[in-house]
């Protein structure tokens, strides 16, 4: 096992990247935290956990074990972001929160191919 990028996964990053900044951009125009980002995550593993929990369906435990995984990666995010925003503009932090959750959750996110 390794750190190291890999090649296989940039697809999975510019998703991921696309995504994160999406909903940093939404927040931004709705003047929600940053922050708000992992709770909303947060409240989305809960409920597919009911949701798993009443139907067992595989598929949805897969979703809410990512989304958990993604919560947990969203917070180191959220002070990269801070940190960023100190130096700069809240758009300088959206953009290095988006690269580094980019980055940490496409690497432990699973493959299926």
């Amino acid at each position: 096992m390794g750190v190291s990028p890999q090649l296989r996964r940039v697809p999975a990053h510019l998703i991921v990247l696309g995504v994160v900044w999406l909903a940093l951009i939404g927040a931004r125009r709705l003047r929600m935290p940053r922050w708000s980002l992992p709770v909303v995550a947060a409240i989305l593993v809960l409920c597919f956990f009911a949701v798993y929990w009443v139907t067992g369906i595989f598929f949805i435990g897969l979703l809410m074990a990512i989304l958990a995984i993604s919560t947990l990666l969203l917070l180191p995010a959220v002070a990269v972001g801070r940190i960023a925003t100190r130096g700069g503009s809240r758009r300088d932090g959206d953009i290095a929160m988006a690269i580094f959750a980019r980055y940490v959750i496409g690497q432990f996110m699973p493959l299926f191919y």
